[in-house]
């Protein structure tokens, strides 16, 4: 991000800079990196040495103040940065777009005592740049439009928050866990992480207990290939025969026969979840795998910010859009239209970020087949589909079928087809097969005749990449569920991890041996299931929905609706109450636990 800044300061500006060791200079501007966290909350033994060994009579351990350290092999960095802030009238902080990169930044300017805990009384000036790609025309205007750092202090605070609370939950609750089971092996606890092993043990453990049982519906046949089926659904073969014999002496009217053009809407652009879950299918990518490549994209300058949970732009972004169509028609792409929609734009979907869409910058890549290439194409392919310029349409047919009885209607039964009649953006996804409907009359009594069909009931599926994340990013989703309510639990936090670093903590959970990739699902392991348990055991709650609740908190924090003190005090309380049980499990440790170096203490 560094040489993009430095770049588009060169060519926007006229800067002529010099390539010093780590940094560059110029006449006007020093620009520098942060290479990710520089600091790192500081170890319990170094607040008090007893802490070196874990013992339970030193639980729970809260620092009066937080305070942090530099991380190993960052010294260097560190100085460089504090000599460069000595010589300057301003401090530009150009950290990610998000809380993560708000709180790098910010502990860096802290700690070096450039800024207060608060943002708001510097020693000297502090702006932020936040731009959501890394474009020269984006920069450069970014740079115009700065504003004060502290307009951003309530999501710093919100990032120290998690950090904090992750801080004291792992610390006294992975010792207290760890001492209370023996000893022998690390069982760490983490507010996400154990959250997605238990998701994935419930689960798991619903289909291992599941036991398949038989039941009957009735089938109506509408021609070879189409039939439709009776809404009940009975575990007695003897009731599906007594509505049978019903509807075998009734008639089976077609009520109606309606057929119409429809417009099919493109797929929506992508979210950070929803690139995974698309890479996922097509090329069988991890979360991690695609996160990654993403970011890559991003800081090429050849996507926009890829760690959003927003599929939508904002209004504000026309032009924009506008200009990316006319970089990539003159480059020879085809078929691209600026078309203004409700379906792209709308300003009440987004929240710090919008959705993840190509930029004007152009670039053939030396290899098509690489993953980068793969995973811009995804990307531009979805941009392309919302901006084509012909329309998707199909001949839709739909028919509905009414069961008249002597008594008169007994039921009402929808089907419909659809055929093709102009592919439009579905050239870019391919289009499903056409599904012809017979060439039934509205009137006309329909010979049949029902049947009876014998059906198993089936254990739900394992987790995907997909319905994972989907299960992550909205673990309390309600049957019907809307679109608005869906973005305002995201907007309340209301989610296991985020967009930043949810990918992450499940490649962890892999790692660590919890669960396991079985080709394309996730599954438990022995290990994963003892640590489910075992935390049950010892009532340390780190359940998705006191995950939840946790978010939620920080995400208060970040609004400015919760103060920081109160809502780490609520988690000290917790979690000295969890330890002063002192529960002893009493369920045994998988040997590969006991010997595996990944669990060494």
């Amino acid at each position: 991000m560094a040489r993009s800044i430095k770049t588009a300061i060169e060519r926007g500006f006229g800067e002529k800079f010099n390539n010093k060791k780590e940094y560059w200079e110029s006449q006007n501007f020093y620009v520098t990196s942060a290479f990710g966290h520089l600091y790192e909350l500081l170890e319990p033994d170094g607040y008090d040495p007893v802490m070196k060994k874990w013992r339970k009579d030193t639980l729970p351990f809260f620092p009066k103040k937080y305070q942090y350290t530099v991380k190993p092999g960052c010294s260097d960095r560190v100085e460089t940065i504090k000599t460069l802030s000595g010589k300057v009238d301003e401090i530009i902080h150009a950290g990610d777009p998000d809380r993560e990169g708000q709180i790098i930044v910010d502990i860096i300017l802290i700690q070096l005592g450039l800024t207060a805990n608060q943002l708001e009384d510097s020693k000297v000036n502090v702006s932020r740049l936040w731009i959501q790609d890394l474009e020269d025309k984006t920069i450069c205007q970014g740079l115009k439009d700065r504003k004060p750092n502290s307009e951003y202090k309530n999501l710093s605070l919100e990032g120290r928050f998690r950090q904090v609370s992750d801080w004291s939950y792992g610390i006294n609750l992975t010792r207290y866990a760890t001492l209370n089971t023996g000893n022998v092996s690390l069982l760490n606890v983490g507010r996400v992480i154990d959250a997605i092993v238990a998701i994935v043990c419930e689960r798991d453990r619903e289909i291992r207990n599941f036991v398949p049982s038989p039941y009957y519906q009735l089938e109506f046949p509408l021609s070879e290939d189409v039939s439709v089926m009776s809404k009940p659904k009975h575990d007695d073969k003897t009731n599906a025969e007594k509505q049978l014999e019903e509807y075998l002496k009734a008639d089976t009217l077609v009520k109606s026969v309606k057929k119409r053009q429809v417009t099919k809407k493109p797929p929506k652009l992508f979210s950070q979840t929803k690139l995974q879950n698309e890479c996922s299918k097509r090329f069988g990518w991890s979360a991690d795998e695609t996160l990654a490549l993403s970011q890559k994209l991003y800081e090429a300058g050849l996507t926009t910010y890829p760690r959003t949970d927003s599929e939508y732009l904002s209004p504000a972004e026309k032009d924009k859009v506008k200009g990316i169509i006319e970089a990539h028609t003159k480059a020879g792409a085809k078929h691209m239209q600026f078309r203004d929609t409700k379906q792209v734009f709308d300003g009440s979907k987004v929240g710090a970020h919008t959705a993840i869409i190509p930029t004007t910058k152009v670039h053939v890549f030396k290899n098509p087949d690489s993953n980068e290439a793969k995973c811009y194409g995804v990307i531009f392919n979805r941009f392309l589909a919302n901006f084509y310029d012909e329309d998707f349409l199909v001949d839709k047919t739909e028919i509905v079928l009414e069961v008249i009885g002597i008594d008169g209607t007994l039921e009402e039964l929808k089907t419909s087809g659809e055929v093709m009649k102009q592919p439009g953006w579905s050239v870019l996804t391919g289009s499903k097969s056409d599904k012809l409907m017979p060439p039934v009359k509205k009137g006309e009594i329909l010979p049949g005749p029902w049947k009876i069909t014998e059906k198993m009931t089936s254990p739900p599926a394992h987790f995907t990449v997909e319905t994972l994340n989907n299960m992550l990013e909205n673990p309390f989703k309600k049957e019907f569920e809307t679109e608005d309510e869906t973005y305002k639990k995201l907007r309340e936090g209301k989610s296991i991890g985020t967009e930043s670093t949810r990918a992450g903590i499940i490649a962890k959970a892999i790692d660590r041996g919890f669960i396991r990739m079985d080709k394309k699902t996730y599954r438990i392991t022995p290990n994963g299931e003892y640590l489910v348990d075992v935390l049950d055991e010892l009532q340390i709650d780190m359940t998705k929905e006191k995950t939840v609740e946790l978010s939620a908190a920080a995400t208060a924090i970040g609004n400015g609706s919760a103060l920081i003190g109160q809502s780490l005090n609520t988690i000290y309380k917790e979690i000295a109450e969890t330890i002063g049980k002192n529960i002893r499990p009493r369920i045994p440790m998988p040997d590969e636990m006991k010997v595996n170096k990944k669990y060494k203490i």
